[in-house]
């Protein structure tokens, strides 16, 4: 079964919630804030990559990230938001309490504020750009467009 881009990303928080959890509580002192703010962290980092998603392809907007490339596809938003999940809740968990919190604090904002960035763009659907060479260090594989049919 192939899951769309929001659910993975949802599971992907929950798993990364548990595990800042008690696992962490006990071995590197995690506190109930912590927890709350390595959720915050991960939903804010869900919420770009849902937010990107909505104008990756087929919009006048584009990507300003040059890892993704101007239109990346939804494979590789999913992963970088995997990825910035992950990292933002890893390096959390290496930092001590006082560091762990302003980290997380300070992902939390700086996501907020991608996803409003995100969700007030005025993006007009146009043809999918065609991927070229220069599309990002992350771009994935040319999509292929379904041919239009024309009547009779």
């Amino acid at each position: 079964m192939r899951m769309t881009t929001p659910r993975a990303l949802i599971r992907l928080a929950l798993g990364l919630a548990t595990l800042a959890g008690p696992g962490c509580a006990a071995d590197r002192s995690w506190t109930v804030a912590d927890t709350a703010l390595a959720t915050a962290a991960v939903g804010a980092i869900i919420g770009d990559a849902v937010t990107t998603s909505g104008f990756a392809r087929g919009t006048t907007c584009h990507e300003i990230n040059p890892l993704l490339g101007r239109h990346p596809s939804l494979p590789v938003i999913a992963a970088a938001g995997a990825v910035g999940a992950a990292g933002a809740v890893g390096i959390a968990w290496l930092l001590p309490r006082g560091y762990r919190e302003a980290w997380l604090a300070g992902v939390t904002g700086a996501e907020a504020y991608l996803v409003v960035h995100n969700s007030l763009a005025h993006c007009e659907r146009v043809a999918a750009p065609a991927a070229g060479p220069a599309d990002g260090l992350l771009a994935g594989p040319k999509v292929r467009q379904p041919a239009k049919k024309t009547g009779w």
